[in-house]
């Protein structure tokens, strides 16, 4: 398997450990010393990793449905319809790479309404 391709399924696992409560073991895939772009906690992957455990209950019930994965060179972009119950979201996660691990992170995300009006739909 080339890098490419090791990366996108390093990152689809990340978010699925994430999913599935298994956290420590995600941040296993992760460069602690890397950096993510989340507003709601301090910097470092420490601090996000000690934020997702601490909220792990908050929402017991988590579904994660990948729909596209996009990679080039060391970057990889997830599109998921992320359920979390009652809410659901549309979640573009962008993983940058480092020797195998992910050494950075960026979530964008928008709520999926009750209705959508848009026949296209959400993906």
């Amino acid at each position: 398997m080339n890098n490419v391709e090791n990366n996108k399924k390093i990152a689809v696992q990340f978010l699925e450990h994430i999913v599935n409560r298994k956290i420590d073991e995600a941040y296993q895939l992760v460069n602690m010393d890397g950096k993510h772009h989340s507003p709601f906690y301090p910097a470092g992957f420490s601090a996000l990793q000690k934020g997702m455990k601490e909220n792990d209950g908050n929402i017991p019930e988590k579904k994660l449905t990948v729909h596209q994965v996009i990679a080039e060179d060391n970057m990889v972009s997830v599109f998921v319809h992320l359920a979390l119950k009652p809410y659901e979201m549309a979640v573009v996660y962008i993983f940058k790479f480092k020797d195998g691990k992910i050494d950075e992170l960026w979530d964008c995300g928008m709520p999926i309404p009750e209705e959508i009006k848009n026949k296209d739909g959400i993906f």
